[in-house]
């Protein structure tokens, strides 16, 4: 109940995928209410979403914050139905309040999810979509002694459901390096200011008859200082996994060939 009520209201606010990425990260129980609207330094879950649609970081009136949800469509009902589903019962329990927050967060991350953006070639970008011989980056991104591997998206016309990287075409003409942090950036939220290390591994290709294709692929190790993770539509799940717990994980064909390039 708390997670279809909480999809609708949001839905109401049409948060940007920025918008939403910055909502999912305010999601904390340290940062979030128990009661309506405004508690101290606290806002409430819908709040939260309402002050980043509005460029604020918080509300201290509640007068103000019912004013702008009713200007953005969320009735009375729903507001109510929201305070008996999660304010009433989280001021009982820390541990619904806690699983209540990770619900929304997994409600904002579906709505990333549902982002899905329509790919349309730039100048000087080549679509490798329907060429059987298409060049890729996998990037093995790093952080400690343990990999990033993300769950590909159900929607994915390539490999979906499977484990791997962070991957993508080698469609212009950026170098190797930049395409990485461009991927990583993308898919992960992890910017530029967080990589340490990149290195290269050698380049192999992987025919694959499913799909009619033969991946040439660019094996790229990122080592990084962070491990937060914000991913976007392409993937549905991320772990840190040490290397040999990976295996255990549904991997895409030749990530296998990937991690050994880059670590024998």
């Amino acid at each position: 109940m708390i997670k279809w009520l909480y999809k609708r209201i949001i839905r109401r606010l049409d948060l940007s995928k920025d918008q939403l990425r910055e909502l999912k990260s305010r999601l904390t129980p340290e940062s979030i209410c128990k009661g309506p609207f405004v508690q101290g330094e606290r806002n409430c879950p819908n709040t939260t979403a309402l002050a980043i649609k509005e460029g604020v970081s918080k509300f201290t009136e509640s007068d103000k914050v019912r004013g702008l949800l009713r200007k953005y469509g969320i009735s009375g009902i729903e507001l109510w139905a929201f305070y008996l589903v999660f304010d009433i019962p989280s001021t009982l329990s820390d541990g619904f309040f806690e699983s209540s927050i990770k619900a929304m967060k997994r409600v904002v991350n579906e709505l990333i999810q549902e982002q899905k953006p329509e790919f349309k070639p730039k100048p000087g970008q080549i679509d490798y979509t329907d060429i059987k011989r298409a060049p890729v980056i996998n990037c093995v991104v790093q952080y400690q002694d343990k990999i990033l591997i993300v769950l590909r998206n159900s929607e994915m016309k390539f490999y979906p459901g499977y484990w791997n990287g962070i991957s993508g075409f080698l469609d212009d003409d950026q170098s190797i390096g930049q395409k990485a942090k461009n991927e990583i950036k993308e898919e992960t939220g992890i910017g530029e200011e967080n990589i340490v290390s990149i290195k290269e591994g050698k380049v192999f290709e992987q025919d694959e008859p499913k799909y009619n294709k033969t991946w040439i692929v660019h094996p790229v190790l990122v080592e990084v200082n962070t491990d937060k993770v914000e991913l976007d539509w392409e993937a549905e799940s991320y772990k840190w996994t040490r290397i040999e717990e990976a295996k255990n994980f549904k991997l895409l064909p030749s990530f296998d060939r990937v991690l050994e390039a880059l670590y024998g």
